[in-house]
């Protein structure tokens, strides 16, 4: 793993530090909301005149719920 004073500050949100670790399913759950968030909002912003705008919210949900379905088992 990269030191940590290599990474850019903003970048050190994304990696785990040592007292919190950050597992697969939180991972991908962050990642599929980011996805659905951005496809909303490009949606929204872009006037609602293109479905076009809404595929990453077709690709960020089944990546949310498979992950919501990993953390919950154990």
């Amino acid at each position: 793993m990269l030191p940590t004073a290599l990474l850019n500050p903003s970048l050190q949100l994304l990696l785990p530090s040592s007292h919190d670790q950050m597992n697969m399913p939180k991972i991908g759950i962050n990642t599929g909301i980011i996805l659905i968030a951005l496809a909303l909002l490009g949606y929204l912003g872009g006037g609602m005149e293109s479905w076009t705008t809404l595929i990453p919210a077709i690709a960020g949900a089944p990546i949310t719920a498979r992950n919501l379905l990993l953390e919950e088992s154990p």
